[in-house]
């Protein structure tokens, strides 16, 4: 390496702190000039700048030392320690306009850039001893309107005034608000760009002079580029920040994705290999770390999962679904409506104390239920609704599938018991094959059951069609969780079932259970079971629905019946199946007039209850301790009411074909009264 050329790396690291640009003529200049000088050429510039400082005269207030002083401080010191890479652009303007000032002897200065958007010279922070936003931003003047600061601009001449108050270049409102009274401006060029300008304001000693102007003009090639360069870092460093922002939305995005994808896989094998409904709540439940519960359309729980052992969820009951509601009111019907997701807040007073985020569950126009994450804080994000709703439509199409597969199910199966009632089969062989194709045992004793529902009198006046849909379906659905091995027959408003004849103790209870749930989920309906009589022989199935009915019609003409439960098999009619047997009407009046019939005349002309007294009398068998204790009487008032009961109806309580007599009599006169 040359000598020269180890020089020109020298200066290259010299000039490193310092930015400036030079054409290729003033290049070659400076090499001669260094050559010439045995100088480098930063020595060269400086050598140069701090002899036209020098020649310039006074402009500080200072004797000629001071000022080359001021030039060679300010050229050879402070100049190259406001780097652009270390400095904010606020703190590079506040050096820029603290040294002109210093320099000048001046009070203040302000650097006005150019906003290529807006179009208008704008004032950067500091300025003029000023640092709030309001008086900074209060400074912007549009390069199509007037002043001095957009005439500088503009030409590219400099200016000065030792009056700005009286100078009709200036604007009057800016001048009284920042205190100028005297003011050079001079343009801030970069490569022949203009970027903005640059304003000094009021000299301390004396006016402003032309050599001032000179001297400001040198240095605001320098100062323009130290603001251009910074003005660019700072331009860089916030798109560093707005990429790194971006990247990290994408690594978030992407990350998003993955789960996403990977909640979508889970599902997707659940469905493909038939795991079921369950499986995919419980996926979600996983994913959310919430708990996840699917209902149908009445919001009868289909499935749930929870990490928890014991999932403090309980089903609500018919009160708590008017809460639920009331409560989701607006949100709820707009959800059902529009079929799109709602989040319900909590009712602490109602003891809701769950966010929900419900989706309805839909097949086209139809509503099949409803899937909702529970959540005990307002924690979820939009990625759980994304994760949320991408599982409610897998959900739904688990739904749509068992829909149909139980529509096909519950038809097969209708249509075998169907055919059992009507006894319309060719033989037993092909009734067994079709009960072996439908995995229910009918080789054992059979019972039928019959469950009816009604519109209580006096309720809704609405169709009763669209009145009952509802509770029906909840019947059909409660019936199928319960008792899901027996086959069913939906027929207008009663459900036909048929059971194993050695489970009816069992059947009853369930059945009596089934039809109080409904009625309470419903209260304008009246819901009642009638079971048939067990039969051995398949072709005596359709009988066992005939006395399953019979329990009906008796029940129809008298409530009594059902006093003891709404499920009752025929075998507990008693008496009363033989009393619903007789048609003749006036035969049974007859028959109550001539055994009670005065005791009945008395309790109506003496306004007292020695009906009820007997009845209870015959109920404890004839046992007088036990009738008084529960009409809550002594036993020797019970003795005497019943003396007076044979004087009246002049017979002998002892006989006990007489009480029987009297006990038939008494409950043909309560079923009719």
């Amino acid at each position: 390496m040359d000598g020269r050329t180890a020089r020109f790396e020298n200066e290259k690291k010299q000039l490193s702190s310092l930015t400036v640009s030079f054409s290729p003529r003033e290049i070659k200049l400076l090499d001669r000039i260094a050559d010439q000088s045995q100088l480098n050429r930063s020595e060269v510039m400086k050598k140069a700048l701090f002899n036209l400082a020098n020649n310039m005269g006074s402009y500080t207030g200072t004797d000629d030392r001071g000022q080359r002083q001021q030039g060679s401080l300010f050229m050879d010191r402070v100049l190259p320690q406001i780097n652009v890479e270390n400095f904010t652009f606020k703190k590079v303007v506040e050096q820029i306009v603290n040294l002109v000032s210093k320099i000048l002897g001046a009070e203040a200065a302000g650097v006005m850039l150019y906003n290529e958007e807006s179009k208008e010279l704008v004032l950067q922070k500091p300025a003029f001893g000023l640092e709030e936003d309001e008086d900074i931003n209060a400074y912007r003047v549009p390069l199509n309107g007037k002043g001095n600061a957009v005439s500088v601009f503009l030409t590219g001449a400099p200016s000065i005034s030792n009056d700005t108050r009286s100078d009709p270049r200036f604007l009057k409102n800016f001048v009284l608000k920042y205190g100028a009274r005297s003011t050079i401006t001079v343009p801030l060029e970069v490569n022949t760009k203009r970027i903005g300008v640059l304003h000094v304001d009021n000299k301390k000693a004396g006016d402003f002079t032309e050599k001032d102007v000179e001297l400001l003009s040198l240095l605001s090639s320098h100062m323009a580029l130290l603001l251009e360069n910074s003005a660019y870092i700072k331009n860089e460093k916030k798109q560093r920040e707005k990429l790194k922002k971006i990247n990290e939305n994408l690594s978030d995005q992407q990350k998003k994705l993955r789960l996403l994808m990977d909640i979508h896989g889970k599902l997707i094998r659940k469905v493909l290999y038939g795991e079921g409904l369950s499986a995919v709540t419980q996926t979600l439940t996983e994913f959310l770390k919430s708990k996840v519960i699917v209902e149908d359309k009445h919001f009868n729980i289909l499935c749930k999962a929870s990490l928890e052992e014991k999932d403090r969820y309980m089903p609500e009951d018919s009160e708590r679904l008017k809460i639920i509601k009331d409560h989701i009111g607006t949100q709820f019907r707009e959800a059902v409506q529009k079929k799109k997701i709602a989040c319900i807040a909590p009712l602490p007073e109602k003891g809701i104390t769950y966010y929900r985020v419900l989706v309805p569950l839909t097949d086209k126009n139809d509503i099949l239920g409803y899937l909702s994450a529970l959540f005990d804080e307002k924690s979820f994000s939009e990625f759980n609704m994304i994760a949320i709703e991408q599982t409610a439509l897998v959900a739904a199409l688990e739904l749509v599938k068992e829909k149909n597969a139980y529509e096909i199910e519950g038809r097969l199966k209708g249509e075998f018991l169907d055919l059992l009632l009507q006894g319309d089969f060719k033989n037993e062989k092909e009734i067994l094959e079709r009960a072996k194709f439908l995995n229910y045992d009918i080789s054992s004793p059979q019972l039928a059951a019959v469950l009816s529902i009604q519109k209580k009198p006096g309720s809704s006046r609405q169709n009763v069609s669209m009145c009952l849909q509802k509770p029906i379906d909840n019947l059909v659905f409660l019936l199928d969780k319960c008792l899901p091995q027996y086959i069913s027959l939906l027929r207008g408003n009663n459900l036909i079932v048929l059971c194993p004849a050695n489970e009816q103790s069992r059947i009853v209870g369930k059945l009596n259970t089934i039809c109080i749930k409904v009625q309470k989920n419903y209260p304008a309906t009246q819901v009642v079971a009638g079971i048939g009589e067990p039969v051995k022989e398949i072709v005596k199935i359709k009988e066992s629905y005939q006395k399953a009915k019979r329990v009906l019609e008796a029940g129809e003409k008298n409530n009594i019946i059902f006093n003891s439960g709404n499920a009752v098999a025929y075998s507990d009619l008693g008496i009363y199946n033989l009393i619903f047997g007789i048609n003749n009407k006036k035969l049974l009046k007859r028959y109550v007039s001539e055994k009670i019939g005065a005791l009945l005349e008395h309790d109506r002309s003496k306004k007292s209850s020695l009906l009820l007294t007997l009845e209870t009398f015959l109920a404890t068998k004839s046992v007088i301790k036990e009738s008084a204790e529960r009409l809550f009487i002594h036993a020797k008032t019970m003795s005497y009411r019943l003396k007076k009961i044979e004087e009246i109806l002049k017979i002998d309580l002892s006989d006990a074909e007489t009480c029987l007599e009297l006990n038939i009599a008494i409950k043909i006169h309560r079923l009719f009264k």
